[in-house]
């Protein structure tokens, strides 16, 4: 009777393995999914961000530039 035990408990850790490989797999795609979604994220947010800290100001300095000759 343990053998029949030991062979059922075998064929459990295998199915458990199977199913654990499976969830590894899983975890990967959303891991990678989210690291994409936080490219598009940075690419999409941030980027244009900084790119408007850096023309506003310029943009500004050349439009009050041409009010210098009324002030």
């Amino acid at each position: 009777m343990q053998t029949n035990e030991v062979e059922e408990l075998k064929k459990t850790l295998a199915r458990q393995e199977e199913k654990l490989d499976i969830a590894l797999k899983d975890l990967h795609r959303i891991k990678q999914f989210f690291l994409w979604s936080f490219i598009a994220t940075i690419v999409t947010f941030v980027l244009p961000m900084i790119g408007a800290v850096i023309l506003i100001p310029m943009m500004l300095g050349s439009y009050l530039d041409s009010f210098k000759g009324l002030l």
